[in-house]
């Protein structure tokens, strides 16, 4: 579906004008509307985003709920079937991967993380292994195999470790932390239930975070020392979470290469 014709399955916005492409990437293609001189978020699903798995429906759960606790912008109008996302826009700016590297913007996030793991359960849940196993057998090469194996092999030892399953948002790079009023996070597609620390696996190994960050970062997470469960379960999540950004990498660059961010502001 294109820009124009999602805009005509809005109520009122048929006439709205399409902005700047904020993001294009191998799921969908984000967009700047205006309308009566306001802006707005406009998302538009390709194929691959029901080809990969992606549930609309369970995203606008989170969305509506992690809106209503002061953590992201509140969806407008969401149409699961064919794909289409409207919310406000929001002024603000992305983080960088620089500011992840600093003690006190990382406490910031575990702050924010700890108040959206807090949150009622959802009906989404976050499953790592039938993704590997779908990414690897849409891939097909041994390389995506074995990191199929390889997540599964972590996931398995996880299992044994006792942890509570909460709302997570299992996508946290520094595109998806707007600086805003707030600190809000943003693109909840592959949120749902799951481990608190596959959240801190994702921040730690996408941005590269040296050892002592990390145990700033965990400690204040915690609001204790960590002890070693934590350190294993930790372990074992950064190795799942670099094997599903690989095989998602693969599985997406088989089709599509990603178009750089055109504005500092995301879906």
């Amino acid at each position: 579906m294109t820009p124009e014709s999602a805009l005509t399955q809005i109520p009122g916005f048929a006439r709205a004008e399409i902005g700047m492409v904020l993001s294009d990437g191998a799921t969908s293609k984000t967009l700047l509307i205006k309308h009566f001189a306001r802006r707005y978020v406009l998302r538009v699903d390709k194929p691959a985003a029901r080809e990969l798995g992606l549930q609309r429906g369970a995203e606008e759960e989170v969305l509506r709920m992690v809106a209503a606790a002061g953590l992201s912008p509140e969806p407008l109008y969401f149409d699961h079937e064919n794909g289409i996302f409207l919310r406000e826009f929001t002024a603000g700016t992305n983080w960088t991967v620089s500011e992840l590297q600093n003690k006190k913007a990382l406490k910031r996030l575990a702050d924010t993380l700890r108040v959206l793991h807090s949150l009622p359960a959802v009906n989404a849940k976050f499953e790592p292994t039938k993704a590997v196993e779908s990414y690897a057998a849409q891939v097909g090469t041994d390389e995506s195999r074995e990191l199929a194996d390889k997540a599964k092999s972590a996931l398995e030892k996880l299992e044994s470790k006792a942890h509570v399953d909460c709302l997570c948002h299992n996508d946290l790079l520094n595109h998806n932390i707007l600086e805003s009023e707030a600190v809000n996070l943003i693109d909840w597609e592959f949120a749902g239930m799951g481990d608190p620390l596959f959240d801190l696996a994702t921040v730690i190994e996408h941005h590269s975070l040296p050892d002592k960050l990390v145990q700033i970062f965990l400690r204040h997470y915690l609001e204790r020392l960590p002890v070693e469960d934590d350190l294993r379960r930790l372990a074992q999540q950064r190795t799942v979470f670099n094997c599903l950004s690989e095989l998602w990498y693969l599985r997406t660059s088989t089709t599509h290469r990603p178009s750089e961010v055109i504005m500092d502001e995301w879906i």
